[in-house]
């Protein structure tokens, strides 16, 4: 692994480990709604960790898209290029489902549990594709680079 290889490396390690615990945040800050504090206030916190959550994922696909993943993973199988294209192709469909979320989310004006319990239900699958994809970057990594992704982590 070159010296580029492995920053590049660690960089998408450290931002896979950034975003598990963004998502954490965005499924502990959703439901359930309190009344301790004002629907209009609660759901503007939301969007602004929406926000802040979109903003770090788009610079992480970025940073893959432009060099850091696909152009710098030594595939062990051609199978891995593919699914290392795959994954990438993947950065749009991600980025139009949070889009969608926060239009949806923006579109209530006031409580609902059917359209909060919908809002949910969206969110658990963008965690949920989120948290696949990401997987199977890792585990094309660990499969390019045995020796050095596992210890990543390790050297922090």
């Amino acid at each position: 692994m070159t010296k580029n290889q492995t920053n590049i490396t660690r960089q998408i390690w450290f931002d896979h480990e950034n975003i598990k615990t963004a998502l954490d945040k965005l499924r502990q800050e959703l439901l359930p709604f309190d009344q301790t504090t004002s629907f209009a206030e609660w759901k503007m916190g939301y969007m602004h960790h929406i926000f802040e959550f979109k903003q770090q994922l788009q610079k992480h696909f970025t940073f893959e898209e432009e060099g850091g993943f696909t152009n710098n993973i030594n595939p062990v199988t051609p199978e891995d290029l593919q699914i290392a294209k795959r994954l990438e192709s993947e950065h749009d469909q991600i980025m139009e489902l949070i889009k969608f979320i926060t239009n949806e989310l923006n579109q209530i004006k006031k409580p609902s549990v059917k359209k909060l319990e919908s809002i949910k239900k969206w969110v658990d699958n963008l965690i949920q594709r989120i948290e696949r994809h990401e997987n199977a970057e890792d585990q094309l990594l660990r499969k390019a680079y045995p020796d050095e992704y596992g210890r990543i982590g390790e050297n922090k």
